[in-house]
């Protein structure tokens, strides 16, 4: 399993390591995930710990829960965001 993490890794640094408009976006999304989405992650497992519920119910309600429904869009020119005003598929 390691190495196949490895191997991705390199895979997608060689591969994937260009920079355009989108990458930069994610890029500097990309924090916000550490500091607002991973607290919200760990208490809500926190809270769920001694329920009694089985791994794939907790896994369910905090994946419901702590992933947006809806993600926004940054990316002001796109077609999807002007026209329906929603975000960028």
């Amino acid at each position: 399993m390691l190495a196949l993490s490895v191997g991705l890794l390199t895979l997608l640094r060689e591969t994937a390591s260009g920079d355009n408009r989108l990458t930069r976006e994610l890029a500097a999304d990309a924090y916000t995930v550490y500091i607002v989405h991973l607290p919200i992650v760990v208490t809500l497992q926190y809270y769920l710990a001694d329920r009694g519920l089985s791994a794939t119910a907790a896994w369910s309600i905090v994946s419901v829960t702590a992933v947006p429904r809806r993600p926004s869009c940054s990316l002001p020119d796109c077609a999807g965001c002007r026209d329906s005003g929603g975000c960028c598929e």
